[in-house]
């Protein structure tokens, strides 16, 4: 039969309690879960810190193609910066498009011409 866990006032308390104390003593017939963990779109890979949310333009192709008000994340710490899941999404969805297309029906006359 399981112990029963006694009541705690303060997270230190419970924290000093279960390291001093063996779960196995007070679960009985728990059941397992599975859960997948992903890291916050807003945290560093590198370091784990919170990344500054920034809306940024981003050119794509030359000077005549630019994504506009793209969210992207920035750490300060390892100035590293990354596209947000929207704006990695939105750019792939647009390489795409360009692979299907042929690129000099995108762009303006005089710019082929030159």
């Amino acid at each position: 039969m399981a112990k029963e866990i006694p009541e705690f006032e303060t997270d230190e308390e419970t924290a000093k309690f279960w390291d001093e104390h063996d779960s196995s003593e007070y679960i009985e017939d728990a059941e397992w879960g599975q859960f997948e963990w992903l890291p916050a779109e807003d945290r560093c890979e590198s370091c784990g810190g919170k990344m500054e949310s920034k809306v940024v333009d981003i050119p794509l192709w030359k000077k005549y193609l630019t994504l506009s008000q793209v969210k992207v994340y920035h750490c300060p710490m390892c100035d590293i910066t990354k596209l947000s899941e929207e704006g990695r999404r939105e750019v792939i969805r647009i390489e795409k498009i360009l692979q299907k297309k042929n690129i000099r029906e995108l762009l303006p006359q005089k710019v082929i011409a030159a």
